[in-house]
Protein backbone atom coordinates (compact mmCIF):
# COMPACT_ATOMS: atom_id res chain seq x y z
CA UNK A 1 0.00 0.00 0.00
CA UNK A 2 1.34 3.23 -1.40
CA UNK A 3 1.23 6.36 1.36
CA UNK A 4 -1.39 7.79 -0.75
CA UNK A 5 -3.50 4.83 -0.01
CA UNK A 6 -2.64 4.90 3.56
CA UNK A 7 -3.37 8.51 3.66
CA UNK A 8 -6.79 7.62 2.24
CA UNK A 9 -7.51 4.57 4.27
CA UNK A 10 -6.84 6.52 7.26
CA UNK A 11 -9.07 9.74 6.38
CA UNK A 12 -11.69 7.36 6.08
CA UNK A 13 -11.63 5.31 9.18
CA UNK A 14 -11.57 8.41 11.37
CA UNK A 15 -14.71 9.16 9.26
CA UNK A 16 -16.41 5.95 9.97
CA UNK A 17 -15.22 6.35 13.47
CA UNK A 18 -15.96 10.16 13.81
CA UNK A 19 -19.64 8.86 12.44
CA UNK A 20 -20.03 5.28 15.48
CA UNK A 21 -19.15 7.80 17.91
CA UNK A 22 -22.22 10.21 16.80
CA UNK A 23 -24.50 7.07 16.65
CA UNK A 24 -23.53 6.25 20.22
CA UNK A 25 -24.85 9.08 20.75
CA UNK A 26 -28.10 9.01 19.03
CA UNK A 27 -28.52 5.82 21.22
CA UNK A 28 -27.97 7.06 24.30
CA UNK A 29 -30.34 9.65 23.28
CA UNK A 30 -33.21 7.23 22.71
CA UNK A 31 -33.22 8.60 19.04
CA UNK A 32 -35.52 6.51 16.65
CA UNK A 33 -34.37 2.88 15.82
CA UNK A 34 -34.91 3.72 11.82
CA UNK A 35 -32.36 6.78 12.43
CA UNK A 36 -30.46 4.92 14.03
CA UNK A 37 -30.29 2.52 11.20
CA UNK A 38 -29.90 5.01 8.36
CA UNK A 39 -27.14 5.99 10.13
CA UNK A 40 -25.47 2.35 10.58
CA UNK A 41 -26.22 1.82 7.12
CA UNK A 42 -23.94 4.70 5.89
CA UNK A 43 -21.07 3.76 8.10
CA UNK A 44 -21.37 0.39 6.50
CA UNK A 45 -21.43 1.60 3.02
CA UNK A 46 -18.23 3.85 4.05
CA UNK A 47 -16.32 1.16 5.45
CA UNK A 48 -17.20 -1.29 2.40
CA UNK A 49 -15.96 1.46 0.07
CA UNK A 50 -12.59 1.90 2.15
CA UNK A 51 -12.09 -1.62 1.42
CA UNK A 52 -12.84 -2.04 -2.08
CA UNK A 53 -11.30 1.38 -3.08
CA UNK A 54 -7.92 0.27 -0.91
CA UNK A 55 -7.61 -3.59 -0.90
CA UNK A 56 -9.35 -4.31 -4.45
CA UNK A 57 -6.99 -2.55 -6.16
CA UNK A 58 -4.25 -3.88 -4.76
CA UNK A 59 -5.08 -7.27 -4.98
CA UNK A 60 -6.50 -6.77 -8.20
CA UNK A 61 -3.07 -5.66 -9.90
CA UNK A 62 -1.16 -8.28 -7.97
CA UNK A 63 -3.42 -10.88 -9.48
CA UNK A 64 -3.20 -9.30 -12.98
CA UNK A 65 0.68 -9.26 -13.15
CA UNK A 66 0.89 -12.67 -11.68
CA UNK A 67 -1.66 -14.11 -14.41
CA UNK A 68 0.77 -12.01 -16.86
CA UNK A 69 3.78 -13.79 -15.43
CA UNK A 70 2.51 -17.48 -15.38
CA UNK A 71 1.44 -17.07 -19.19
CA UNK A 72 4.78 -15.69 -20.25
CA UNK A 73 6.20 -18.59 -18.47
CA UNK A 74 4.05 -21.23 -19.33
CA UNK A 75 4.50 -22.69 -22.65
CA UNK A 76 0.75 -23.80 -22.84
CA UNK A 77 1.09 -27.00 -21.84
CA UNK A 78 2.32 -26.19 -18.08
CA UNK A 79 0.19 -27.85 -14.99
CA UNK A 80 -1.67 -24.50 -14.06
CA UNK A 81 -2.81 -23.84 -17.78
CA UNK A 82 -6.23 -24.13 -17.06
CA UNK A 83 -6.43 -21.98 -13.93
CA UNK A 84 -4.51 -19.11 -15.84
CA UNK A 85 -6.90 -18.71 -18.69
CA UNK A 86 -9.77 -19.09 -16.16
CA UNK A 87 -8.30 -16.38 -14.11
CA UNK A 88 -7.72 -14.29 -17.94
CA UNK A 89 -11.28 -14.87 -19.01
CA UNK A 90 -13.15 -13.69 -16.13
CA UNK A 91 -10.71 -11.29 -14.56
CA UNK A 92 -13.25 -8.33 -15.13
CA UNK A 93 -15.81 -9.80 -13.67
CA UNK A 94 -13.83 -11.07 -10.12
CA UNK A 95 -15.01 -10.16 -6.59
CA UNK A 96 -12.74 -9.04 -4.33
CA UNK A 97 -13.26 -13.06 -2.71
CA UNK A 98 -12.48 -14.37 -6.20
CA UNK A 99 -9.30 -12.44 -6.77
CA UNK A 100 -7.74 -13.85 -3.24
CA UNK A 101 -8.69 -16.96 -3.95
CA UNK A 102 -7.02 -16.77 -7.67
CA UNK A 103 -4.56 -14.92 -5.65
CA UNK A 104 -4.17 -18.20 -3.56
CA UNK A 105 -4.11 -20.51 -6.10
CA UNK A 106 -1.97 -19.10 -8.20
CA UNK A 107 0.95 -18.83 -5.30
CA UNK A 108 0.45 -22.08 -4.56
CA UNK A 109 0.20 -23.55 -8.24
CA UNK A 110 3.61 -21.24 -7.96
CA UNK A 111 5.75 -22.83 -5.46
Amino acid sequence: MDSKQKKELNKRIKYVIGHLSAIEKMIAEDRDSSEIYAQLRAVESAFSKSVLDTFEKEHRLELAERVVEALENCPGTCEYCDLVDTLKKDFPKLTLTQVLDGLHQVKRKGR
